[in-house]
């Protein structure tokens, strides 16, 4: 079974259809609610430097995270379409409330920090081998 963020279809797809793969590829994959991103200064790199993964190293002792809390779709458009191409643009508004907290001294704390984000995603949608699924995304 295919997830619901690709469509295979011999035809060219529907409005619909480019809309239904860019909203379930920002809802599951892009903005997840529950995903946490770490956020480190890795000194060893370079002074300042800021890096982030999905998971904390052992390597730095303080490091402050980001939780995806929410994510509420507002707006959805095809907004450009190419069916010689078989490319389209969908353009996705959606309202993000992300929560926040950080480690110091190998204890987590959470700052009750909610942020309370608007967000416009252009998912490019493209045909590789007769599916159709999102190829990047640019905020």
């Amino acid at each position: 079974m295919k997830a619901a963020s690709i469509i295979e279809t011999a035809e060219h797809p529907t409005n619909d259809q480019l809309c239904t793969i860019a909203r379930t590829y920002i809802l599951e994959e892009h903005a997840r609610v529950g995903d946490r991103i770490y956020y480190w200064d890795n000194w060893n790199i370079s002074v300042g430097a800021n890096s982030s993964a999905s998971e904390p190293t052992l390597d730095n002792d303080t490091y402050s995270w980001a939780t995806t809390l929410s994510c509420d779709i507002t707006n959805i458009e095809v907004s450009e379409r190419n069916d010689i191409e078989q490319e389209y643009l969908v353009t996705v508004a959606a309202d993000i409330t992300v929560g926040s907290g950080s480690n110091s001294n190998l204890s987590e704390t959470e700052n009750q920090e909610i942020e309370y984000e608007k967000h416009v995603f252009f998912c490019y949608i493209k045909s590789i081998q007769g599916d159709y699924l999102v190829t990047s995304v640019e905020e």
